[in-house]
């Protein structure tokens, strides 16, 4: 068999799924011409799809190699960079292809998608626009671009390029007999919602059939995974529930679930941000209530891993030990909501961690998130990496911690510690990329503050370690000037007002030491000056709306009025990020060592 007659038969069984044998016909080629540069591309191609990603590279490497202009493989190798997020060099490769092939679309779009993961996203929208003036029906180069444009908050340019996905992966594999709707009128009608990505994009955007049914006088029916079927039955504004991939008799138009905002012209303001939205079976949140009520300190459910499978999980999900910052804390028990995957990292711990594993006792019969979400009703607050838990834990108004990669899901936004998604969620965003530290330390520091009390003895010391007094021990965090700055006026608000002798002290304390840090490092100016006010009084508004929120919450007030308290919160917090911002470019982004001691 001729060298082309091996590729192009081991390609047809490549793009069947048949690997073993594509391989086989691949290396027939290689053994008859080891010098053939397609036969290799060929072999990265089939190593990249079996995520041998190094093999790849090494293929890739001899193909251009053997021909130099070879801006296939360049741009192939570009991706396989990318998969090992090694995105400087993809990009480097992209480049490489482009100019040896100006026009390329495909090398411009998987540039755009490196830039995108860098955070350059200005950069990134050109590559995709122009990919797409090279090829208008680029679906994955429109989906692309709209994912950048939402990431930005420009959400009337991003919905309607977000739309293209449809075109570019499964959910045009199930055809419908009725039009898709376009935003006409709904009055009378009946629309099918279809359920799409996974169990978390589901119960984020679930929302949205109460908000059809607050527009028009119509029924909607969702269809989506069935292991969700039982905890969506009461969402407000579903008239039925059915499987994904079923199709109702009778309905007027469908839609898939993440396209209905757009088409709904949502922007950042008018977000529907009800909630409760999901509920929590009220039997099974008893006897959760009961299986957990010998944890009599602050319950935090934790979660550090989501799916292995979704293409941005390495970004995403954080080892467990990321999560040591947070052991030591005193009065706190945590539960650990994790299953499947990365559930086995709890062997890894030391058994000294107080971590209570629920995994194996929750959602076993063969529904997803019933026992989940009765424990999350039953919890003080959750921590979680971005992933389902953390819609569901927003979806039930359940007090709620995410840590985010640097750059995150386009949902979330760029910058800012709450989203208008959901109004009991804090962010906590990772201050470079793949650094962990700095969020779960973040934490540690919110959590401290918010429970000082003593605690006698260290979790994790050994046995025979009392910490009865000062320790020598300090804990030395790069902090920038407008972070450091915030923190200051945040503990001269809590001494203004906080009236707990014990916790005062604490806060005092932490003030001081912080102030002198600022003497130290940060030159004195009028215009500092003006907006270290300008941040205090940020601050102090943001406490003010942070009570009322409580006293909404005491009362069970989910209405109008908590909704525009949440959304002030948003707002407050994009003012008070600008002002760090304002204040690290006064002073050139300095970075002072902030030196917190422990005292107990």
């Amino acid at each position: 068999m001729r060298v082309n007659d091996s590729l192009a038969q081991g390609w047809e069984l490549h793009q069947r799924g048949d690997h073993a044998q594509a391989e086989r016909l691949y290396q027939l080629a290689l053994a008859a011409n080891p010098y053939e540069a397609d036969a290799w591309c060929y072999l990265g191609i089939l190593r990249h799809d079996q995520k041998r990603f190094d093999e790849a590279t090494s293929a890739y490497e001899r193909a251009i190699a053997l021909r130099p202009d070879f801006a296939v493989a360049y741009n192939n190798l570009g991706n396989t960079l990318a998969a090992l997020e090694r995105r400087e060099e993809a990009i480097a490769c992209f480049d490489r292809a482009i100019a040896i092939r100006p026009g390329y679309a495909n090398a411009l779009r998987n540039r755009g998608a490196s830039l995108s993961w860098l955070g350059r996203l200005d950069e990134a929208i050109d590559c995709f626009r122009q990919a797409i003036s090279l090829a208008p029906n680029d679906a994955q180069a429109h989906t692309f671009l709209g994912v950048a444009y939402l990431l930005q908050g420009r959400y009337a340019q991003g919905w309607p390029e977000y739309q293209w996905r449809s075109k570019s992966h499964a959910t045009a594999a199930h055809r419908f007999r009725q039009p898709e709707w376009k935003g006409e009128s709904l009055d009378g009608k009946t629309i099918l919602l279809i359920a799409e990505q996974g169990l978390g994009d589901t119960i984020h955007f679930v929302r949205y059939a109460r908000r059809l049914k607050e527009r028009f006088a119509c029924r909607v029916v969702l269809a989506c995974q069935r292991s969700l079927i039982p905890l969506l039955g009461s969402t407000p504004g579903l008239d039925a529930v059915i499987p994904q991939g079923a199709e109702l008799n009778v309905y007027d138009v469908y839609a898939p679930l993440l396209n209905v905002p757009g088409i709904m012209g949502e922007t950042l303001e008018t977000i529907p941000a009800e909630v409760p939205y999901l509920y929590a079976d009220r039997e099974r949140v008893d006897r959760w209530k009961q299986a957990l009520q010998r944890h009599q300190e602050m319950r935090i459910g934790i979660v550090w891993q989501g799916n292995p499978s979704h293409e941005a999980d390495r970004m995403r999900s954080a080892p467990l030990a990321s999560f040591a910052p947070l052991w030591s804390l005193p009065g706190v028990t945590f539960l650990s909501l994790q299953k499947g995957p990365g559930e086995t990292q709890l062997a890894s711990i030391s058994p000294a961690f107080p971590v209570t594993p629920l995994g194996a006792r929750l959602d076993n019969e063969g529904f997803a998130f019933l026992d989940t979400a009765a424990v999350l009703s039953s919890l003080d607050l959750v921590i979680t990496v971005d992933t389902s838990i953390c819609h569901l834990a927003g979806a039930l108004g359940v007090p709620t911690w995410l840590a985010l990669a640097h750059v995150p899901d386009w949902r979330w936004g760029l910058i800012g510690e709450s989203t208008p998604w959901y109004p009991t969620m804090r962010l906590f965003r990772q201050m470079r990329r793949g650094d962990w530290s700095s969020v779960f330390n973040a934490m540690a520091r919110e959590l401290a503050n918010r429970n000082s009390e003593p605690r006698s003895k260290i979790v994790g010391a050994p046995d025979d370690v009392q910490y009865s007094k000062m320790t020598e021990a300090r804990v030395t965090v790069e902090i920038s000037p407008g972070e450091l700055i915030d923190k200051i006026t945040i503990l001269e608000i809590k001494a203004e007002r906080i009236r707990d002798e014990a916790k005062l002290k604490n806060v005092r304390h932490e003030l001081e030491t912080l102030t002198q840090a600022r003497e130290r490092s940060v030159p004195a100016s009028p215009e500092l000056e003006s907006m270290a006010a300008q941040l205090k009084a940020v601050n102090e508004s943001l406490w003010r709306i942070e009570d009322a929120i409580r006293e909404c919450e005491r009362l069970a007030n989910f209405g109008a009025e908590f909704i525009e308290l949440a959304r002030s919160v948003y707002r407050a917090n994009d003012h008070r990020a600008k002002l760090k911002r304002e204040i690290n470019l006064l002073l050139g982004s300095a970075i002072i060592e902030e030196k917190s001691y422990a005292a107990y």
